[in-house]
């Protein structure tokens, strides 16, 4: 609804095989505006994703959800970075850190954020966009928090440019 637009979940199961035909290696996002790991997704899709994942060593795939509670359900590889969004002191953080990158993104970041990230390799920082959007912008002091606590565990940063608002 915040972009004016009704989504409803789709696959694109004739996109799967995209990233087995690309040799030269990338990163690939995957699922953008979405979430492969919501509740409504069944375990039989994941899985059907994650095989070609297992089928790519040469990429990065790089996940992202609201419900990182559900990555312990499933066998990663290597080759994954795994995401969670945080927007709020709300989010409890559930990141495996076995052998894969780690991020939390923080975007869109709508209020303070307090607790311990410090195991993470990458932090994202991000403001809200589209309708209504400036109404709900990030306090300087929420980013400069999660930048201390980024500098004190050397993590690094990338802020996007929707920031630009707040951060000058």
């Amino acid at each position: 609804k915040r972009f004016g637009k009704d989504f409803k979940p789709r696959i694109w199961w004739d996109r799967l095989d995209q990233p087995i035909k690309e040799k030269k290696p990338s990163k690939i996002f995957v699922c953008s505006i979405a979430d492969l790991f919501g509740d409504w997704i069944p375990d039989d899709t994941i899985n059907y994703v994650l095989d070609t994942v297992h089928k790519c060593p040469q990429h990065i795939f790089q996940f992202l959800t609201k419900n990182p509670k559900r990555y312990v359900d499933f066998k990663f590889p290597k080759n994954c970075w795994l995401g969670q969004t945080v927007t709020d002191m709300s989010a409890d953080i559930h990141l495996p850190s076995e052998h894969n990158i780690t991020f939390i993104s923080f975007e869109p970041l709508l209020g303070g954020i307090n607790g311990y990230f410090g195991f993470n390799d990458w932090f994202i920082i991000g403001a809200m966009t589209g309708v209504e959007s400036k109404k709900h912008q990030p306090k300087l002091e929420w980013i400069e928090n999660i930048l201390r606590q980024a500098d004190k565990y050397n993590i690094p940063v990338f802020m996007k440019q929707n920031l630009k608002l707040v951060w000058k």
